[in-house]
């Protein structure tokens, strides 16, 4: 009896952390001889996502954005974006206050002699 109650007690803590914590909606890493390598991701925890480029060498700019619209209309709630020069790490983060699911779409970009750039989606 008291092992089943421990197993329940085990498995409730084990959701709620799962639950409770950001989760990463998308994430995306390439290596590249100018950044070195090129990391994007665009992370949801709870009603808020953050978008995030970092690269490991300095890029001359390096940029991220991140959105989020009514899914019916395509109507825009929030966006942010930022841009750093010279630089390896740069963030953006909105926040839905609806009650309803909407899209979030972010985009990554590092630019010097070349670029790359990563696209994500996702609904939360």
């Amino acid at each position: 009896m008291k092992k089943k109650i421990l197993a329940s007690m085990m498995a409730v803590a084990l959701s709620i952390t799962c639950i409770g914590g950001s989760v990463s909606a998308a994430s995306y890493s390439e290596s590249t001889s100018e950044f070195g390598t090129f990391k994007a991701t665009l992370n949801k925890s709870g009603r808020t996502a953050t978008a995030t480029t970092k690269t490991t060498k300095v890029a001359s700019s390096i940029y991220c954005n991140v959105e989020i619209q009514y899914n019916s209309t395509g109507e825009t709630i929030d966006y942010d974006e930022n841009t750093e020069s010279n630089d390896t790490y740069v963030t953006s983060r909105v926040t839905n206050y609806k009650s309803f699911s909407v899209a979030v779409f972010s985009c990554h970009e590092a630019r010097g002699n070349g670029s790359v750039v990563k696209y994500f989606a996702d609904v939360i």
